[in-house]
């Protein structure tokens, strides 16, 4: 759709000759590239990125994606990070003394941080998507490329652990002995 065309006001900022816009609509792909380059002074790979399917999802949604994207060196996620390591620090020292020791995981305080880590693990998920990456050195911030990297990388790993996370909570909450069994323990174990 050129209807989005204006061709004096493109005159005015480019200062350049712009082709009327009726009959953009029955013209072919290559010559309404042509003239969107002549008259925006775009490269070929620009063109071919403001005309492509994504368009659509930049108007609704996408560009909003796009601004919420942190690079990864911000101080917001170096926040994430931190919060990260107390998480893991909590994994890594709690759970293992819980399963040893068979210790009460019905208390509240074992609960509540249970529950907490669990949400945490989850919610990183989500801040994985919104986090900017670097391939080859250079920084990357297109949400689809920062999507599809997570994905075929981590997303998987990260997916398993929490639904081992969410197994092993729900498991507890349901057990209604003080003392965890075996299979309350399993998710945990395989964590």
């Amino acid at each position: 759709d050129t209807s989005h065309l204006d061709a004096p006001l493109a005159q005015r900022i480019f200062e350049v000759e712009v082709p009327h816009p009726v009959g953009l609509h029955s013209m072919s792909t290559v010559d309404y590239h042509r003239r969107i380059t002549a008259v925006f002074q775009f490269s070929d790979s620009v063109v071919q990125i403001t005309a492509s399917p994504l368009s659509n999802l930049r108007r609704c949604g996408y560009g909003l994606w796009s601004r919420c994207i942190c690079r990864p060196t911000s101080t917001r996620v170096a926040t994430v990070d931190l919060l990260s390591g107390v998480a893991l620090f909590f994994d890594m020292w709690v759970i293992p003394y819980i399963l040893a020791w068979e210790s009460e995981a019905s208390r509240l305080p074992f609960r509540v941080s249970l529950m907490a880590t669990v949400v945490w693990w989850t919610l990183n998920i989500v801040v994985s998507f919104f986090t900017g990456i670097y391939i080859h050195g250079e920084l990357v911030m297109q949400p689809e490329y920062v999507a599809s990297h997570y994905l075929r990388q981590y997303f998987a790993v990260d997916l398993v652990m929490a639904v081992c996370d969410w197994t092993s909570l729900i498991a507890t909450l349901l057990d209604e002995d003080d003392h965890p069994s075996f299979l309350t323990n399993f998710p945990r174990l395989l964590k």
